[in-house]
């Protein structure tokens, strides 16, 4: 008995354990979607920002100029980094675990004990009136003459008739009765609780590994917030950059006209400056910052460390750094952690856009 209730009470405890797996994990990533996509908002306005407003003033002034220098601007996908997410999304809207309480069976218990109880009553009777040579009919079990007899008969009247008495006997059938109870109790317990911690110890199992799987989901989106994180503040010191840049063109066209040809020396060296800015700001706002097939893109952190290097630059007047071809073409698949793809999934870097999108 004290092994069934063990049995049951670590079922329950299971289940109790998977239902708190399955609900943090589920909190945790929620959190994380919720970081993750308020940090996108911001990211997308940024861009925006620079490319609607801030990149497409420069280029309007720029383009006032006669004579200018050449200039490389790669053209710029206006389609929100957002919408790049849906695969991951796809792949980490996991099945849940069904968690289902597990069932004392008392209920069953006591029916089936009920039964048994019932049934050693009615067996005894039945020997009872066999060994008083009684018939085994209705009457014999209404008479009260004759049900004494059989009880009697139960309580000691079967080795010498003096010992038997109708109290005994009804004494001696309750304890039967009692005994086949708690006997059939204890079995259809035990079972049910062998059975229930099988159930719990599977389904605790199932939300073990659906913790695990989420919460790998929920990590990478909390890294590539932090890298969004990091690419906002670069964006947005290029901007104001920018912004400085654009401000000192429209002086120059201003005051000394739209032939670059006849600007001053360091005219001409400001000019060239905002150009080599803008250059070296596109690869950071094309980037792909997850992989088509749903797994985080490397992009992301080489776009970090590209971008820290123009801040660097700008902010130390050195030479504008550019991002060679070549690197862009090794971008690594393997960004940020998560679970295993089959061996036939291809991972791709590139980022479809539509001719009618691009502004630069």
């Amino acid at each position: 008995m004290f092994s069934t209730m063990q049995h049951q009470k670590r079922a329950e405890e299971l289940i109790d354990d998977a239902k708190n797996l399955v609900s943090s994990i589920d909190e945790r990533f929620a959190k994380a979607k919720e970081r993750l996509e308020k940090k996108l908002a911001e990211i997308d306005a940024l861009r925006s920002q620079l490319i609607k407003q801030t990149l497409a003033k420069f280029r309007k002034r720029f383009e006032s100029i006669e004579n200018e220098p050449a200039i490389e601007l790669t053209p710029v996908a206006e389609a929100p980094l957002g919408e790049q997410l849906q695969p991951l999304y796809e792949k980490s809207d996991i099945e849940p675990v069904e968690i289902k309480d597990v069932r004392g069976g008392k209920g069953g218990a006591f029916f089936v004990s009920l039964l048994a109880a019932l049934l050693t009553v009615a067996v005894a009777l039945l020997i009872g009136a066999v060994g008083t040579g009684q018939p085994v009919a209705k009457e014999t079990f209404t008479d009260i003459l004759r049900l004494e007899k059989i009880l009697a008969w139960l309580s000691g009247g079967a080795f010498d008739p003096d010992m038997g008495s109708p109290v005994f006997g009804i004494v001696v059938l309750a304890i039967a009765a009692i005994a086949a109870w708690m006997i059939a109790w204890s079995i259809m317990m035990a079972k049910s609780a062998r059975r229930n911690l099988q159930t719990a110890e599977g389904i605790y199992g199932e939300a073990e590994k659906y913790h695990e799987v989420k919460n790998r989901y929920a990590q990478a989106l909390d890294e590539l917030a932090d890298e969004l994180d990091k690419l906002g503040k670069i964006l947005e010191t290029c901007d104001i950059y920018m912004q400085e840049f654009n401000a000192v063109l429209q002086r120059i066209i201003h005051t000394e006209g739209s032939d670059f040809e006849a600007y001053r020396n360091p005219s001409k060296d400001a000019v060239k400056r905002a150009t080599e800015c803008a250059e070296a700001l596109i690869p950071l706002l094309n980037i792909a910052i997850v992989t088509t097939e749903g797994t985080p893109s490397r992009q992301l952190s080489d776009a970090i460390t590209h971008g820290e290097k123009i801040v660097l630059a700008l902010m130390e007047n050195h030479p504008m750094p550019k991002m060679e071809t070549s690197e862009q073409e090794q971008y690594a698949e393997e960004g940020l952690s998560l679970p295993p793809e089959s061996e036939e999934a291809a991972e791709s870097l590139e980022i479809e856009t539509k001719e009618e999108g691009k502004i630069l």
